[in-house]
């Protein structure tokens, strides 16, 4: 409903993938390193698996199309450094 109100259109169907929303030339946003190590989950946590991991012991593939992808250089906006959370607005 949000997504009608704000576009007056219809909401897509499936969800963008990573290699779709590269393809259309959409910003990408380094505020994070993926390459760092998780942090130790507390003792309450540990016990839960995500959703790909229950699919996996079921013998299903999630999300199939959902594939890795590498956007080109000026598509990535680098805001690593700044403190806080994101916020909508202008900076």
């Amino acid at each position: 409903m949000a997504w009608e109100a704000i576009t007056e259109e219809k909401p897509p169907v499936t969800p963008v993938t990573a290699e779709l929303y590269t393809r259309h030339g959409y910003p990408w946003f380094d505020y994070y390193d993926d390459k760092q190590e998780a942090l130790e989950a507390t003792e309450k946590l540990q016990s839960l698996k995500s959703i790909m991991e229950m699919g996996f012991q079921k013998g299903m593939h999630i999300l199939p199309e959902n594939t890795s992808t590498e956007p080109m250089s000026d598509q990535v906006h680098i805001i690593k450094g700044k403190s806080g959370p994101i916020r909508v607005g202008a900076w």
